[in-house]
């Protein structure tokens, strides 16, 4: 079962650059939050263990969809998740998949024109860090055989 408490590195972060991209202060993030401002600044400095559903509150607040938080910390969060037997974690792994995956009825062209399409409308939404971040996780998938494109 995928454990909702495992500290997720580095999503305060995340959290506090996109915060600051959005000119939203701490104070008026934790009233959208209801909570304090000294428990933002606690988790923005990855001194809290943020749950999935948490950061999915927190990736909204900032007015941003969830798949962000998910795309661009996905490797972390999926490895843990693709075998979890907890309903929540499959229905969210299977909302990413349909809307991205294989479980999505756009042509196979088409599909590839909009990853790359989303690719390039997400990177332009990071900083340096987070660009040079995506390129070593994406570095770590074109390693790895599973994700490889067929060479035809």
């Amino acid at each position: 079962m995928y454990n909702y408490e495992r500290y997720i590195p580095n999503a305060g972060k995340f959290f506090k650059e996109l915060r600051k991209e959005k000119g939203i202060t701490q104070k008026e993030l934790a009233k959208k939050l209801g909570i304090t401002q000294g428990a933002v600044s606690h988790f923005e400095k990855d001194d809290s263990k943020l749950t999935l559903k948490t950061c999915q509150k927190i990736t909204e607040a900032l007015g941003e969809p969830f798949d962000l938080f998910i795309q661009w910390n996905y490797v972390e969060i999926f490895k843990n998740i693709i075998d979890s037997e907890d309903p929540e974690a499959k229905e969210i792994l299977q909302q990413f998949h349909t809307t991205y995956g294989e479980d999505s009825q756009t042509p196979e062209h088409e599909k590839e024109d909009e990853l790359k399409h989303e690719i390039a409308l997400k990177a332009d939404l990071l900083n340096s860090a987070g660009k040079q971040k995506t390129i070593e996780y994406m570095d770590d998938l074109a390693d790895n055989p599973k994700y490889k494109k067929d060479s035809k």
